[in-house]
Order: structure tokens, then C-alpha cells, then sequence
């Protein structure tokens, strides 16, 4: 009897749940169908193995408890067996540090150089690991310049040798040895050697399997890249406000140029000013030379309209006189009349021409300075368009 209050209660549970369920189904209805962000990937066709970011082979010298080894991939599932201490983990670890990761992600080293085959002795310079992968189809990473594979190098140096990445085309014939190169070949591969869930070695699956929940959260953030876009957008805020500090600094130093930029402004209108009057006065200068020019060039023409006036006279006194001598019956007197004419006009013809000479002289004297007016003209033209 106690239980039977209780009774009703599943019953409302099941309407709920029919209820939810269809709200759900409706809801899932009229809800459009949401695109994966990966469909717009290149992707191999069913049943067709993978073209690129394959690894194929790992080399191996001098590294960790490998004195040389050499492991071929196949391009699908490869399993690794063997006893503890055989090197397992090495290949891992390998692979790891070939592909761009630092020595603590293996969780096997503090530094590079701990890798080092420690049995090598004191003979040995360093260790080696190269990692092939392919490079075949659309999602390959500059096919024409290393083909249808890429081979990694990594050099760990113990005595100042070189100690950096090399990138090998198909041949083994070295292309590059900047760390770019390698980042922008591991990310149009989609290799993430920093993703635990890319590369999930032993550490980190104790971790995910055993840890606490901070750190099953820490795995999730890695994971998911919501770490790295975390750091990301931290150093984007911190560019930013460096940038937003450097602009505010930027227009503080601004305001006295701006100052300094007017003035320099209103000088050079001034200046732009001085030129127009001084063309201005040029212009004028050759106006009244070429005045006084005209003048002097009436005047000129005046005196050669009077003499050759008195040319003609003089003519025709010279035909009067050859008139007068060619009659014999002129007396003595109009023959010295005759003379005396001839003389005076032959005086004034003698004055025009002087006179004419005179205005001549005068009229070079105006056309000189006209010229070199002229010239300065010029002169000041060319400057000004040279500014």
C-alpha cells in the first residue's frame, strides 16, 4: 500500500520521453541538414589507400638504443611488436622529433642531445633520423619540386655540427632547410605531432586512461587545437595592443610634424606666389622693351620714308640737270640755280642718310638688351619647370 502512490509516476515518465521524442523529430524536421566542414576535402575514393602524408619509412642512427635501424611502412595499419627495452617507443620517438616535435613531447628527454645513443662512445658526433613520406595526388606538398616522396631529416649534433631539419625530394637531393618549409609541408599533410590524439604514446595515454580530470581536460584541448588557438589568440591580443601602443606613439610624434608639414606648406604657396610675379615681371620687362623697340622702329621707318623722299628729289634735280645741259639756250644763272638745288638736296639726302643711320644705331641698341631679356625668359622657364 505504501507503493502505490508511486504507481502513476512511471507512466508520466514514458508520455515525457514520447513527448521529447516527438518534439526531437519534429525539431530534427524542419532543422536543415548541416554541412561537414570536410566535405569540401580531397579524399580518397572508397577502397583506394592514401597518396599523401604516408609514412613509408624511418631511418634511424645513433638514436636513443638504435645504433642503425631501418623500418618500412606499408600504407595501411602497421603493428610493432617486441620486448621491453627493443626500441618501440624509439621509432615513435623518431617520428616525433623528425616531424618538428621538441625532445619533452616524447616524454623520453629534457633536450635533444639526451637522445643521443649514449653506447656510441665518445667517437660519436651526433645521431640522425630521417622520416620518408608520400607525396602523390591533390593533397601533395609541391610535387614539382620534390615528387612523388619527401624524406625529413633531423641532425641532433653533440660537437657544433649542424643541427636543424633538411627537406629531400624523391632522389635525395636536398631542397631546403628552413623550419617554414617543414610547417608548411606538415600542414597541407595534415600531420599534427602535437595532437595526443595523432600520436598518443605511452605517457600520454596513462593520462587520458588513469589521470586526474584536469588533465583528461588538458588532453581535450590539445585534442581539439582548442590549446594552440588559445595561444594564438593570446598573441594576436598581445600584437594587437603592441600595435594599438605603437600607433598612440605613432600620433604623439605626428603632431609636431603635421605643425612642421603646414608651415612648409604655406611657405612653399608663398614661394609658388614669388614665381607667378616674377613671371609676371618678366613678362612686363619684354613688353616695354618690345614698346621702345616699336618706337624706335617708327621712327626708323619715318626716316627711311624721308629719305628716300629726298633720294627721289635728288633724282630729279640730276634729270633736271642733264635737262638744262642738254638745251643750249640755258643761261648762266638758271645753271647755277640748278647747281645750287642739286647741292642742297645732295646735302639733305647726305642728313636723311645719317639721320637714317642714327635711328639704325639706336634701333640695335634697343633689339640688344630685348634679346637677353629673352634668354633670361628662357631661362627662368626651364628652372621652374626643373622644380
Amino acid at each position: 500500500m505504501d507503493h502505490e502512490p508511486a504507481s502513476p509516476e512511471p507512466k508520466k515518465r514514458k508520455a515525457s520521453s514520447k513527448t521529447s521524442k516527438s518534439k526531437s523529430k519534429s525539431r530534427s524536421d524542419k532543422m536543415p541538414p548541416i554541412a561537414s566542414p570536410l566535405s569540401t576535402h580531397n579524399r580518397n575514393d572508397p577502397g583506394k589507400p592514401a597518396e599523401a602524408g604516408v609514412i613509408r619509412r624511418v631511418y634511424v642512427e645513433n638514436f636513443m638504443c638504435h645504433r642503425k635501424l631501418t623500418v618500412d611502412l606499408c600504407r595501411n595499419v602497421n603493428f610493432i611488436y617486441g620486448q621491453n627495452g627493443s626500441g618501440k617507443s624509439a621509432i615513435l620517438a623518431a617520428i616525433q622529433i623528425c616531424l618538428g616535435a621538441g625532445a619533452r613531447r616524447t616524454h623520453r628527454a629534457t633536450n635533444l642531445k639526451e637522445l643521443v645513443r649514449k653506447e656510441a662512445g665518445s667517437n660519436c658526433n651526433g645521431a640522425k633520423v630521417r622520416v620518408t613520406v608520400l607525396n602523390r595526388g591533390d593533397d601533395g606538398y609541391q610535387h614539382d619540386v620534390y615528387g612523388d616522396s619527401i624524406t625529413i631529416e633531423r641532425s641532433i649534433s653533440l660537437r657544433g655540427g649542424y643541427n636543424g631539419y633538411k627537406l629531400l625530394d624523391e632522389n635525395g637531393v636536398e631542397k631546403s632547410r628552413n623550419k617554414k618549409d617543414l610547417d608548411a609541408m606538415l600542414d597541407q599533410l595534415n600531420i599534427q605531432v602535437e595532437n595526443p590524439v595523432a600520436v598518443l604514446d605511452q605517457e600520454e595515454a596513462k593520462k587520458f586512461l588513469c589521470g586526474k580530470p584536469e588533465d583528461k581536460y588538458n588532453f581535450f584541448t590539445k585534442a581539439t587545437e582548442l590549446e594552440r588557438m588559445d595561444r594564438a589568440y593570446a598573441n594576436l591580443s598581445d600584437n594587437l595592443e603592441d600595435m594599438s601602443e605603437a600607433a598612440s606613439r605613432i600620433r604623439e610624434t605626428l603632431a609636431p610634424k603635421e605643425q612642421t608639414v603646414k608651415a612648409l606648406k604655406h611657405e612653399y604657396d608663398q614661394f609658388k606666389e614669388l614665381d607667378k610675379l616674377e613671371a609676371k615681371v618678366g613678362q612686363l620687362r619684354v613688353t616695354a622693351v618690345w614698346a621702345k623697340r616699336n618706337e624706335m622702329q617708327e621712327k626708323a621707318d619715318g626716316a627711311q620714308e624721308t629719305l628716300e623722299k629726298l633720294e627721289q628729289k635728288v633724282e630729279k634735280g640730276k634729270e633736271s640737270l642733264e635737262k638744262a645741259k642738254a638745251e643750249a639756250d640755258v643761261t648762266h644763272d638758271k645753271e647755277e640755280l640748278l647747281r645750287a638745288n642739286i647741292e642742297k638736296l645732295t646735302k639733305e639726302a647726305e642728313e636723311a642718310r645719317s639721320t637714317k643711320q642714327e635711328r639704325e644705331g639706336e634701333l640695335k641698341d634697343v633689339e640688344g638688351p630685348s634679346r637677353k631679356i629673352h634668354k633670361e625668359l628662357a631661362h627662368i622657364k626651364e628652372e621652374h619647370r626643373a622644380e
